[in-house]
């Protein structure tokens, strides 16, 4: 999932309007409208503060689930592969 879809899903679960998360993050309302539908992306530090602020991890946050590489054991004893997510 894209970062924008992430920010307006989280945003929509804590159950904030764009101008309540906007306030929250110290930006204008428009800010937070363009990281949503995927016009701008926020900065490094609104990042984080948006980890903080949901408590999720920036990994989360940052990496599409699809290309997240998750290790797992085979049938075949210790050998690992990556698969996607």
């Amino acid at each position: 999932m894209e970062l924008s879809k992430k920010i307006y899903q989280l945003r929509k679960l804590a159950g904030m309007t764009q101008a309540q998360l906007a306030e929250k993050l110290s930006i204008s309302r428009q800010t937070l409208s363009k990281w949503e539908n995927g016009t701008s992306v926020p900065d490094v530090e609104s990042v984080v503060r948006l980890s903080a602020l949901f408590h999720t991890s920036l990994e989360e946050l940052l990496l599409e689930e699809e290309n997240r590489v998750k290790e797992e054991k085979t049938h075949s004893g210790n050998r690992y592969y990556h698969s996607h997510v």
